[in-house]
């Protein structure tokens, strides 16, 4: 089954406001975050798109892949999944002048789960593919607002994605 079609990557600008960074007061894109899946979520949208394979199934599978993935990496075996990537461990330590002073428990920084996306032919899930297949589309601009709270208490500092028409109403364009 193919990527479908068709999909739009809503995303925003945020200012760096970091004036130590080379690139302070420049605007960068921003994917704009919905809320998340939880697992039983994530089940329901697959179920859906399965047909004929009734949803506790899918779930069984689901809960599986979710125990046997950690399982496999923390053997360091990397996992493949055709047409999605490689699940893969790293793990990032200090390093030693001498292996026989090399402390596990002091030494290593700690032990991740990686994923690499699929790049064959067909399934090429890269920046660049992944870049089309998703049609980034802008949202707006995220700006700093400043409110009080209730009842005349402190100020409160918040960012809100405000919609580019409205962001240039704000900036005098």
């Amino acid at each position: 089954m193919a990527i479908r079609d068709n999909l739009v990557l809503h995303y925003g600008m945020r200012e760096n406001k970091n004036r130590k960074s080379a690139g302070y007061g420049n605007f960068y894109s921003e994917v704009v975050q919905r809320e998340g899946l939880s697992q039983r979520g994530f089940i329901d949208h697959v179920a859906k798109h399965v047909i004929g394979v009734p949803r506790p199934l899918v779930a069984a599978v689901i809960g599986q892949i979710s125990q046997c993935i950690p399982e496999l990496l923390s053997q360091g075996v990397s996992v493949k999944i055709d047409k999605l990537g490689v699940f893969y461990p790293t793990v990032s330590s200090e390093g030693v002048d001498d292996p026989l002073k090399y402390n596990p428990a002091k030494d290593i920084r700690g032990v991740r789960m990686r994923f690499r996306p699929d790049s064959t032919m067909d399934d090429d899930l890269t920046a660049l593919k992944f870049k089309r297949l998703a049609s980034p589309e802008l949202a707006g601009v995220y700006t700093e607002v400043t409110t009080r709270a209730p009842e005349g208490g402190e100020e409160i500092k918040a960012t809100q994605l405000l919609s580019y028409a409205d962001w240039l109403k704000t900036v005098g364009v």
